[in-house]
């Protein structure tokens, strides 16, 4: 039975992973590079991933009963389609590790600090590997529940923010900064932005109940989640100060204990860490399962589930390496998001865009 999903479902599906680890994960080394300007850096970011969304969309439209790694062979031949699926496959177990060892780290710092983290990877391991065996459909209907959930509890923090903030901390707005450092400060938020939109494109087009209507809500759930994480990088600016936010490692999960602090609503801490914690789920989910399918598209699986014990086995062990905080937040990301973000949500797709359009101009 071939798995569906609609276009509600990716909808929720990318807003769950983008708002909840976006505001985890990159506001603080957005702010560490443009400073007071750090959320005019998310909104340049979320147009151009709005636009790499559009250009997987583009791309997956013309094949719309296959996935990347079905229609590259169809574009460039078996051998070199394959070949460019390279890249894809090393950055998808990289990511699966990386968020495997972050959700560790979080749940180590917040809620079991004496809990051996491999430990805590594999329970986060098992449950993803239960939710995977079902399809991206399972996946779909976790996130008609999590994803409404999640935006309303996170406008509930930006209501009670309002109060604190306080603007002499964004200012002067551009004239200490220039477009220059402004655009670096775009690259990390870029980096994560742009990776699940393309991504979701280029793997579930062949899911999708209705592809025109997945590809719009698709494009929507971008555009909403990079607004609502640039208003977050304006309240933790604006609450903080940028010296004081670039230091921290999670700065909004920082100001959601702010206002339990001055006792505005007691237990919210608990109630946005689960919030947050269900958001890398999700991601994790959602990576885990394109990585088993396309491992099993390119090994030439006849069952895609038949890969789920070889990708968690990776993973697991990936996840490892990191020593320390700074490696699985900063060093690692960086070199996988500097060298294959490019070439796996811009290069590849426009190449195979091209040459799609080239072959199919000459059949006609």
């Amino acid at each position: 039975m071939k798995m569906m999903v609609s276009g509600t479902q990716i909808f929720w599906i990318l807003v769950s992973m983008e708002i909840g680890a976006g505001l985890l994960i990159i506001i603080s080394p957005t702010i560490s590079l443009s400073k007071q300007d750090a959320w005019i850096s998310m909104i340049i970011s979320g147009g151009f991933s709005v636009f790499l969304t559009f250009l997987g969309t583009k791309l997956s439209l013309n094949y719309p009963n296959q996935t990347l790694f079905e229609y590259s062979q169809t574009i460039l031949g078996k051998w070199f389609g394959k070949f460019i699926l390279v890249p894809y496959l090393i950055f998808w177990y990289a990511v699966v590790g990386i968020v495997l060892r972050q959700f560790a780290e979080v749940v180590l710092l917040v809620l079991l600090p004496h809990t051996p983290m491999s430990l805590v990877i594999l329970l986060m391991l098992l449950v993803v590997i239960f939710v995977t065996y079902q399809g991206i459909e399972g996946i779909g209907r976790c996130c008609e529940v999590i994803g409404p959930i999640s935006m309303l509890m996170i406008i509930l923090l930006f209501i009670l923010m309002i109060p604190d903030i306080n603007l002499k901390y964004i200012l002067p707005i551009y004239t200490k900064s220039g477009w220059i450092t402004i655009g670096k400060g775009a690259l990390p938020s870029y980096h994560f932005f742009s990776n699940e939109g393309c991504w979701a494109m280029l793997m579930l087009m062949k899911f999708m109940t209705n592809p025109k209507e997945g590809s719009s809500k698709a494009l929507w759930a971008v555009a909403i989640s990079t607004f609502l994480i640039s208003i977050g990088t304006f309240l933790v600016l604006t609450v903080f100060g940028p010296n004081l936010g670039a230091r921290m490692w999670y700065p909004f999960f920082t100001l959601t204990g702010y206002i339990q602090a001055f006792g505005f609503v007691q237990g919210l801490i608990q109630i946005f860490t689960g919030v947050w914690l269900l958001s890398i789920f999700i991601e994790l989910a959602f990576v885990f399962f394109i990585t088993c399918y396309g491992t099993a598209q390119f090994l030439q699986f006849k069952n895609w589930k038949k890969g789920i014990g070889f990708v968690a086995a990776i993973g697991f062990s990936l996840s490892l390496l990191p020593q320390n905080i700074i490696e699985s937040s900063v060093i690692f990301p960086k070199i996988s998001f500097t060298y294959f973000t490019p070439i796996c949500t811009l290069f590849i797709p426009i190449l195979l865009l091209f040459i799609g359009m080239i072959r199919k101009k000459r059949v006609q």
